[in-house]
C-alpha cells in the first residue's frame, strides 16, 4: 500500500478504483461474451459509470490493473463470493489508511525545505516576512501570509483573489 501513493496515483481511492474497474471489467465481459445479462444490472451499472467521466475511468482502470499486479491475490478477492470480498473490503480500507500515513510522511519529510523553494524567486529574495521552521507563531502561515495566500488560493478563486486580496481572506 506505501508504493501505490508514489508510483501509481497519490491519491488514488481504493474501494472507488475497485469498484469502477470491477464494473467496467464487468462491461467489457458482457459486450465480449455477447450473452444476455439481467436487465436490471445493466442499467445499474450503467448509472454509476455514467457519473464517472471517460477519463477517470481510464485512471480507475489503469490504477487497478497496476494495483492487481502488483498484489494479484486481490483480483480472486474482488471475484469471489461475499465473504472474500469483505476480506477484500477489510483488506482495501486498511491499505488506504497505510497510503494516507506514507502521504503524510512523505510531506512532513518536505517540511524543513519548503519555505526554501516557496519563494517565487528563491535567488533573489525569499518570502517576506520569512518563515522558519523553528517558529512556533502561526498567525503568518497559510493564506495569513502575504505570499502565500496568492499561491494557497485555488485556481477557481484567484480572480476574486487578486481582485482584492484581503477581502477574499477575511471571506475564507
Amino acid at each position: 500500500a506505501r508504493w501505490i501513493p508514489r508510483a501509481i496515483d497519490m491519491f488514488c481511492s481504493l474501494n472507488d478504483t475497485f469498484r469502477i474497474a470491477m464494473l467496467m471489467e464487468e462491461e467489457e465481459a458482457s459486450k465480449v461474451s455477447g450473452s444476455v445479462e439481467d436487465e436490471e444490472v445493466k442499467v445499474q451499472r450503467d448509472q454509476v459509470l455514467s457519473h464517472v467521466g471517460k477519463d477517470a475511468q481510464e485512471r480507475h482502470m489503469r490504477n487497478y490493473s497496476k494495483i492487481l499486479l502488483g498484489a494479484p491475490y486481490l483480483r480472486k478477492l474482488a471475484h469471489g463470493n461475499l465473504k472474500q470480498q469483505t476480506e477484500l473490503h477489510t483488506i482495501l480500507a486498511e491499505m488506504q489508511v497505510i497510503m494516507g500515513q506514507a502521504r503524510s510522511d512523505d510531506a512532513n519529510h518536505l517540511k524543513n525545505y519548503i519555505a526554501q523553494y516557496a519563494a517565487p524567486d528563491p535567488s533573489e529574495k525569499g518570502l517576506e516576512p520569512p518563515i522558519y521552521a523553528d517558529n512556533k507563531s502561526r498567525t503568518l502561515l497559510g493564506v495569513n501570509h502575504p505570499q502565500l495566500a496568492g499561491m494557497l488560493c485555488p485556481i477557481k478563486h484567484v480572480k476574486a483573489y487578486h481582485e482584492d486580496p484581503k477581502k477574499y481572506v477575511q471571506n475564507l
